[in-house]
């Protein structure tokens, strides 16, 4: 059964996830400058290994997620042939296969935001009818 709501969840936990990644992946590989010609140290001498960890293990959950999304977008593709308007296809592509927000999509179908909202209600009703 197609949870759209589960969809867009998902959506924004990955996006979060690759954000995460990003900062950790920047953080590990920051440099900063000397100001003195001083020698540093101190530290358990472990911060590069901590910091691969620490890339390792959010590649993995970030992973997971993108996987997981892509059967729930997988599951949800099929039902997409049995939508007869072409409106009703591409605000369900557009909104959960994408992850646009309304607003995007109804510029991209050239449609305003209540009429695109009206269109998703419909097309998700139609794909829960035909699930059942």
């Amino acid at each position: 059964m197609v949870d759209f709501d589960a969809i867009m969840a998902k959506d924004k936990e990955v996006k979060r996830k690759a954000e995460a990644l990003q900062m950790i992946r920047a953080r590990a590989t920051d440099i900063s400058p000397k100001i003195t010609g001083m020698p540093s140290g101190g530290g358990d001498g472990k911060r590069m290994e901590r910091d691969v960890v620490g890339i390792v293990d959010a590649e993995e959950s970030y992973l997971q997620s993108s996987r997981e999304l892509k059967a729930m977008r997988k599951e949800l593709a099929s039902y997409l042939p049995r939508l007869a308007k072409w409106q009703h296809k591409e605000v369900i592509r557009l909104r959960y296969m994408e992850g646009k927000d309304i607003n995007s999509v109804a510029e991209r179908i050239g449609y305003e935001y209540r009429q695109t909202c009206r269109f998703i209600d419909e097309a998700k009703r139609i794909i829960q009818a035909k699930m059942s």
